[in-house]
Parts: structure tokens; sequence; C-alpha cells
């Protein structure tokens, strides 16, 4: 009798713990459903911060004047303009190569109020805080553009603009999620002064790949 028992015993305590550990796992899965977009926008805003830094660090760096290719006559008058291709490929890769140093160890630790998961204005901002963590995933790829535009009288202002896409992991409790960053900054600006045709801006605009 008492072996039987026992067993009772034994076989309750059993679906207790199987009662409890689907119970963790349900509410562990569906917090983190829950918390997506937090996260999400939370890497994002983390990767996005990082890679601005790194950009504007990189173009300070930068003679940014030979980006730009520029022809006049005798008087002044520009004659024609273009991207110095050479130049950008060189910016370009010296961007790549920063990024890649300043992405390759990125982890960041992000931390989600509990009140802010459950939703609700009552508890958001408020509760146990719940730490997620942001890896980078690879994925790097760094592309350039380059656009003249008028930039009024006798001027014109040549942009150089960095797109950059990185794919991040965000990892909680043996959860991951993949979430692509992209970003498009402008990493410099340049303004050119002379007097350019009027036809010349209805035709002209270059992309640098």
């Amino acid at each position: 009798m008492k072996i039987q028992k026992k067993d009772t015993w034994i076989y309750s305590l059993l679906i207790v713990l199987l009662i409890i550990s689907v119970g963790y796992y349900l509410l562990d899965t569906a917090l983190f459903d829950s918390m997506g977009p937090l996260a999400k926008n939370k890497a994002v805003t983390a990767a996005t911060a990082a890679i601005e830094d790194t950009i504007f660090a990189a173009a300070s760096q930068k003679d940014t004047d030979s980006l730009s290719e520029i022809h006049r006559d005798l008087d002044g008058k520009i004659l024609s303009m273009s991207t110095n291709t050479k130049e950008l490929a060189v910016f370009r890769a010296q961007l790549t190569e920063a990024l890649t140093e300043e992405t390759k160890d990125l982890r960041v630790q992000l931390q989600i109020p509990l009140g802010s998961v459950i939703g609700g204005s009552i508890f958001s901002g408020k509760g146990i805080p719940i730490k997620l963590y942001v890896v980078s995933a690879g994925g790097l790829l760094v592309d350039t553009e380059s656009q003249f535009e008028s930039a009024g009288l006798n001027q014109t202002c040549h942009r150089i603009y960095v797109t950059v896409s990185i794919d991040l992991t965000i990892l909680y409790h043996g959860h991951t999620e993949t979430v692509n960053v992209s970003t498009k900054v402008l990493a410099s600006e340049t303004v050119i002064v002379g007097e350019v045709p009027a036809a010349y801006f209805g035709t002209y605009q270059k992309s640098a790949d």
C-alpha cells in the first residue's frame, strides 16, 4: 500500500513538473513573440547609430572635395561635372572595412520592461526588465550614390549617400530571430561655386555602383 502511495506521489510530481515546464515554455514563447516589434525597433535603432557613427568618422578623415571632378573653361565657367569614380571606390572600400570591423563583434544588450511587452499605457515602461542580445549575423552590404543638385544661383551641391544593409540576430532565452537593417546616410556634401548651363541639370544625375 505504501509503495502504491509513493508511486502515486511520484507520478503526481512528474505531472506537476511537466505542466510547469510546458507553461513556462508557452509563456516564454508568447513573451518572445509579443516582444518582436519592440526588440526589432531597438535593434534597428542600436545598429543604425553604430553605422552612422562609423560613416561620419570615416567621412571626417576623407577629403570629400576629391570625390568631384570639375572641368572649367578659361573664364571659370563649369564645362562638365562628374564623380571621381576611383576616389569614390576607395572611399567605399574604406567604409566597408571600417563597418566590417565595427560590426563583426557587435553585441548589444537590450532591456525591455515586462509592462511594455504586456501592453497598455498603465504598464508601459514598468516591470521587470527582460534582457535581449543583438549580434551581427553578417551579410554586410555597402553601396554609394552620387548626386549633383542645384543649390542656388551659380552653386551646385555634390552629395554622396551611403546605403548600408546588415543582418542582425536577436537572442532571447534560446530563441533567435533575424532582422535586416538598411539605412541610407548622407556621408558628404560639397558645394561647387560656378555657373552651370541650365540644361545640365535637366539631363545629369549619376549614381555610383
